[in-house]
């Protein structure tokens, strides 16, 4: 064992009295154990006499009480720094002789206890009831026994199960929280590939909040099964798992939330068939800046939105689940929903020509739960021309009319000032984008004229003069009052066989920023300026030929990756998204020693320092045999700090909040933390000792302009900041 910590006391009892001469048997869980995988790490048993002097050592430990080979205790508890159970209850046990069972030199068996839904090293003594053998090799089960049902002080033997009994699934399962006033777990089932169901052979007995279980399924043929969490009160869940001809486990546990009845009382004070626009031919598809969907169904439905357990629910990390019919000539009404996950979620409403309504809805612990919803729309008219000429096009999600180009735009909420839409013409010829200074203003006129302007670009080699074909050219549009980055995108396109690009029309009302860039070149930009009343202006880019170096990521390209260099102020000088299946890459700039590179991925994420190479060497990218880890950051709900976000520092090299924030986005984690949030991080490649730093919102005002990426900058050595140890929780006051 490691050092002492402090020493403990455990009360051991039987039918409630205190039991003499017991003793403490502790297993290590592991720092990173779930909390259906902890009582797996470790066979190695340490056994102490039980009393007010148990010396408990640092980290996790798996604890339970025997007294010789008569009493054992049938619930395996954690031990750490943070907890300790005030009691151990034993119970009449049986014994197992695992002399049968030839195990490799990695291996380890255990027994799995349904009625506690926890397992034990097999050391003799196990609990009388069912119990199910184990065969466990690095934290992983690799086979499992057949279930046993044992009388108090019974003796057996215990035996490998036939090899045609052994395709086995087992399924990991967490409780989140239990449903207020139920008692009894949920169901879990499953399907095989030819339809047949299957019984979970360690029927659940309890279902604790922040507790684990497995499912076991024995005896299965091969094919793609699935697992099914179920029951009343309980919200369903399911997986899919393909079985072959081993034990397989699926790889995320299925969680169990509490559920409710969900019914949304929804009216309106119109009739909303009498809101529908107009409709006009149009061939051609909406632009995708500012688009406004509209229901192409032929009735009236409404659908929850399950999103996931997060303060605040984002609605492109829910997903669609049950849609219910609603009545189409009715002005109020109800939808209702079963089994719907306790929590914050949305309902959307989508009507036939009309925008979908998302409206929050939260279910609460509780048999039913309901939520009220008023259907208010949104609508101006106007019209679109250009010059004195009336414009056929889509705009708002509606479409005007070709010979007056009048329309009428029905939205879900109030459009705003300096957001982007987009005119795209029925003839094919092309997008009109605009952000207008004021909104428009409901069953008020709103008339858009598009001006008759356009901007040549002519993109050069810079060497040369020749002509570039095929350069990329980037539209940016500013925001009012900022010199930051565009938050528009305007069209783009390629030049032609003679570097020419001609973009119209085009915004008059914001200063614009045009790029160029060619995979044999380096990128550049032209001054921004805005058109106003010019009607033709010609900006001309010259290019500067590139060197092209090369890397290779040694293991191949992970799924998603992108490869990011950090100057040591603070500034990304490369980014690049292309790489080959077998990893290799080209970049264009030359880097310093020691700049900081984000290898960000499907995979851990990984960060070092960029080595010193000549142009003409290889920047060979090797990723490191270290353990992943993931853990969980809280900002207090006493915190005086409005926002921020989290950087890492690993070893000594930085993880920028870009850094962190682009890592979660592939994974749809959200990664701003306010007072009272928690942020889970999951896959950090833990190549050095890691230090978690709150980034908090206030100390970004001074560097916006020119943007850096913080904690880089010196001056900010004095964020708050936690060693993360063998911790997985980290809360900054």
């Amino acid at each position: 064992m490691c050092a002492t910590l402090q020493a403990a006391e455990f009360r051991v009892t039987a039918e409630g009295r205190d039991v003499a001469d017991a003793e403490i048997c502790l297993f290590r869980a592991g720092s990173n154990a779930t909390p259906v995988t902890r009582f797996l790490m470790s066979a190695d048993l340490s056994c102490l006499p039980a009393g007010a002097d148990v010396p408990v050592p640092s980290g996790d430990w798996n604890v339970f009480a025997r007294k010789g080979s008569e009493l054992i205790s049938e619930r395996v508890e954690l031990v750490s720094d943070r907890t300790r159970p005030a009691e151990l209850a034993l119970v009449p046990a049986a014994h197992l002789d695992r002399s049968r069972w030839p195990l490799a030199k990695d291996e380890r068996l255990f027994v799995y206890i349904p009625r506690s839904g926890t397992a034990m090293p097999l050391h003799g003594a196990v609990p009388a009831g069912t119990v199910i053998p184990l065969v466990v090799a690095g934290g992983t089960i690799v086979d499992v026994g057949v279930p046993l049902e044992l009388a108090p002080g019974e003796s057996r033997r215990v035996e490998p199960s036939p090899r045609q009994e052994r395709s086995n699934l087992v399924v990991p399962l967490f409780f989140k929280a239990t449903p207020d006033g139920v008692d009894d777990p949920p169901r879990i089932t499953l399907t095989d590939a030819k339809g047949g169901e299957h019984v979970n052979a360690a029927p659940l007995k309890r279902a604790e909040a922040g507790a684990g279980a497995l499912a076991i399924f024995r005896g299965l043929g091969a094919g793609t099964a699935t697992v099914r969490l179920s029951g009343p009160r309980w919200a369903t869940a399911e997986a899919a798992v393909d079985v072959k001809e081993s034990v397989e486990i699926l790889e995320r546990p299925l969680v169990a939330h509490p559920a409710s009845n969900l019914t949304v009382h929804w009216w309106s004070a119109v009739d909303l068939s009498t809101l529908r626009p107009p409709e006009s031919e149009c061939d051609v598809e909406p632009d995708q800046v500012g688009t406004v969907s509209v229901s192409k169904a032929k009735t009236f439905t409404a659908t929850i939105m399950i999103c996931p357990d997060e303060p605040k629910p984002i609605p492109m990390k829910c997903k669609s689940a049950t849609e219910v019919e609603l009545p189409m000539g009715e002005l109020r009404g109800q939808a209702e929903f079963t089994g719907v996950p306790v929590g914050r979620h949305f309902v959307t409403f989508a009507y036939p020509g009309l925008p979908s309504v998302l409206q929050r809805a939260e279910v609460f612990d509780r048999a039913d739960s309901t939520a009220d919803v008023e259907l208010r729309y949104f609508a101006f008219f106007g019209k679109v021309t250009r010059g004195d000429e009336p414009v056929h096009g889509r705009v708002f999600g509606t479409v005007t009319e070709p010979d007056t180009g009048r329309f009428v735009a029905v939205m879900s909420r109030a459009p705003s000032a300096g957001v982007p839409f987009g005119v795209t013409f029925c003839d094919g010829s092309g997008v009109y984008r605009f952000v207008s200074d004021e909104p428009p203003k409901e069953n008020a006129e709103f008339n858009i004229e598009i001006p008759a302007n356009r901007v040549i670009v002519q993109v050069t080699d810079q060497a040369t003069g020749a002509p570039l074909a095929n350069a990329q050219v980037s539209l940016g549009a500013m925001h009012r009052g900022e010199d930051d980055a565009a938050h528009y995108a305007g069209p783009a396109g390629k030049t032609d066989g003679q570097g020419r690009l001609v973009i119209e029309p085009i915004l008059a009302n914001r200063e614009l920023h045009i790029c160029a860039g060619h995979p044999d070149y380096d990128s550049t930009c032209a001054e921004r300026f805005e058109m106003k009343e010019q009607r033709e202006k010609i900006v001309s880019l010259a290019l500067e030929k590139a060197v092209i170096r090369r890397g290779r990521i040694r293991s191949g390209a992970p799924a998603g990756a992108r490869l990011v260099w950090f100057s040591r102020d603070g500034r990304i000088t490369e980014m690049i998204w292309e790489f080959s299946p077998d990893g290799e890459f080209t970049y264009k700039k030359p880097h310093a020693e020691g700049e900081i590179v984000a290898l960000i991925s499907d995979q851990p994420l990984y960060v070092f320092h960029h080595p010193r190479l000549r142009d003409d060497d290889l920047f060979e990218i090797v990723i490191p045999l270290a353990r992943p880890r993931s853990f969980s950051v809280t900002l207090s709900a006493e915190s005086r700090e409005e926002s921020g976000w989290v950087a890492l520092q690993i070893g000594e090299v930085i993880a920028t909040i870009n850094t962190v924030g682009w890592h979660l986005m592939q994974r749809r984690i959200q990664s701003i933390l306010r007072p009272g949030w928690t942020v889970h991080i999951p896959d950090i490649l833990e190549t050095g000792p890691i230090t978690v730093i709150f980034v908090p919102v206030s100390a970004m005002a001074p560097y916006r302009n020119p943007r850096v990426e913080l904690p880089l900058v010196p001056e900010f050595g004095s964020f708050p900041r936690q060693r993360l140890g063998d911790d997985d929780n980290v809360i900054f006051p």
